[in-house]
């Protein structure tokens, strides 16, 4: 462990901001889906539950929002996808009969709320990267508990790399192999219900993201984004895509970019941003749907001269969700590395534990 811990302080000394340690960690990221399609999630429930009640915070809110619409739109159960601060009062009576997921790469505080009232449900799933062993070498008194916990009420522990994704505010490898983890998931309790997507294609997308991010993004859209910005798409993805939106306030520290539904900018958005345009980012799947909607909206993004860049995924739906982080993790890098941009001392740091360190339900 020692030796561990010298080689982070050397690495902090030599590599101040960060940079190298982000860009090796994107680099890892196609390796990581390999191990995880070699080898992949295995625990099985101990029965098909009726209803779900899924949450997560921070990238994990992304996930438990693409569980909710997977389960809904794959399987024969339904779902719904609870903040972690419902948490804050005692289980409903409702959920009783419900199977709870929770998902948190590293088991934060937050995550507790909901873990310590698993006994309130029907049964609990964790999706992390925590180990016991893990747990254990790093001296987290809270995480090992929760683990023993779980373990003893025969609760349902799903790991997902990687566990040791720290020291920077951005994580990359989570948040990726998290979403794979959970088609895996899907598919392991109801066999093929999620359309197949060959690995050769999908380990191509991830190699092949930054040569898709278009290079007048780069260069133009840190200029423009001080009123904000718009990440466009057609639902489902409209419903997940949270975690490239936290990308941009956690990697580059900027306003959180708005998620907007196709159709819900005629309601709204395309009036205020035609007075005060701001810079667009549209993601889809190339579908014939999302095809005749862009059509549809190009007008209407000329009458607000905003900038506008469309990203195609060459992945069929749900799977998309996986090039589109690996795309947007190689445009952030890129606007750091021009920027400057200090990863390691985040602004705020440590200095967020009174709500980052609720962990108990509030009566």
């Amino acid at each position: 462990m020692q030796q561990v811990k010298n080689n982070q302080q050397t690495d902090e000394t030599e590599e101040p901001l960060g940079h190298r340690l982000l860009e090796s960690r994107i680099e890892r990221c196609a390796s990581i889906i390999e191990s995880l399609i070699e080898l992949p999630v295995r625990p099985r429930l101990p029965h098909i539950p009726q209803h779900f009640v899924i949450t997560g915070i921070g990238s994990s809110e992304a996930h438990a929002r693409f569980f909710v619409n997977l389960i809904n739109e794959y399987s024969t159960a339904t779902a719904h996808f609870a903040p972690i601060s419902s948490f804050l009062n005692s289980a409903k009576i409702e959920y009783k009969q419900s199977t709870l997921v929770v998902i948190s790469q590293g088991i934060c505080p937050n995550a507790m709320l909901p873990l310590n009232q698993s006994h309130e449900f029907e049964h609990t799933v964790l999706f992390t990267a925590v180990t016991e062993t893990g747990a254990i070498e790093s001296g987290s008194k809270d995480k090992i508990r929760i683990l023993k916990k779980l373990y003893a009420e025969n609760q349902t522990i799903i790991n997902f790399p990687i566990e040791h994704e720290d020291n920077l505010l951005l994580r990359v490898i989570g948040p990726i192999a998290g979403y794979l983890a959970i088609i895996q998931f899907i598919n392991l309790h109801w066999p093929d219900a999620i359309p197949s997507c060959p690995y050769k294609d999908l380990l191509n997308a991830i190699h092949q993201a930054k040569e898709k991010v278009p290079p007048s993004l780069i260069e133009e859209f840190p200029k423009d984004i001080k009123s904000g910005s718009i990440l466009l798409a057609q639902s489902p993805l409209s419903q997940y895509i949270h975690n490239l939106s936290s990308k941009f306030i956690e990697g580059l520290f900027v306003s959180q970019p708005h998620i907007i539904d196709y159709l819900s900018f005629a309601h709204g958005p395309f009036q205020q941003w035609t007075v005060n345009p701001i810079p667009v980012i549209i993601f889809d799947s190339g579908t014939s749907t999302e095809n005749i909607l862009y059509e549809q909206i190009t007008p209407l993004l000329k009458v607000t001269e905003s900038s506008v860049w469309r990203i195609i995924s060459d992945l069929p739906p749900p799977w998309s969700i996986l090039e589109f982080e690996a795309i947007i993790n190689q445009f952030i890098l890129q606007v750091i590395k021009n920027t400057n941009i200090n990863l390691r001392n985040w602004p705020g740091k440590d200095q967020d534990k009174s709500l980052y360190n609720i962990q108990d339900p509030i009566y």
